[in-house]
């Protein structure tokens, strides 16, 4: 498979019931953490920032993609999946309940959401894709990032 058939590819992923879809372009790797390596040091609580992870040698701030979405949060009892993306400011890490795998595009239909439901408050996504007749969250990182950084999430 070449660079090209993989932009082509979107990932699913799901936090409790909720499926989220992913281009691949947009994510680096997919990691098992253990919750041992989390570091919250400097995490209040209040939002869905976990604190950080240690990537390739480099911190990374870890986000509970539930918490970021109003959803049940992730159970983190021992290893949890996380999607590292790139964002805005650079790389970041999502928690998700399970990763269920990567699909070509051509097997999602996108639908943008009703402008009424963007100007609403909801402002971490505008597309829906449908997928196996189930609709999934369009997962927008730079989005989310711009937010988390704004402390808007």
């Amino acid at each position: 498979m070449n660079k090209t058939d993989t932009a082509l590819m979107k990932l699913v992923a799901r936090v409790g019931e909720i499926g989220f879809s992913l281009a691949v372009e947009h994510l680096v790797e997919v990691v098992q953490l253990d919750v041992g390596d989390i570091d919250a040091t400097d995490v209040d609580g209040s939002g869905p920032e976990l604190g950080t992870f240690l990537f390739r040698d480099q911190p990374l701030v870890l986000v509970d993609l539930g918490q970021a979405f109003v959803l049940k949060t992730a159970d983190i009892e021992a290893e949890v999946p996380v999607l590292v993306m790139s964002g805005e400011q650079g790389l970041w890490g999502a928690v998700v309940g399970s990763v269920e795998g990567v699909y070509p595009e051509s097997s999602f239909t996108t639908r943008d959401l009703p402008i009424s439901l963007i100007c609403t408050g909801q402002k971490l996504y505008s597309q829906l894709d449908i997928w196996r007749g189930e609709p999934l969250v369009c997962l927008e990182p730079y989005k989310i990032d711009r937010y988390r950084h704004a402390g808007s999430l």
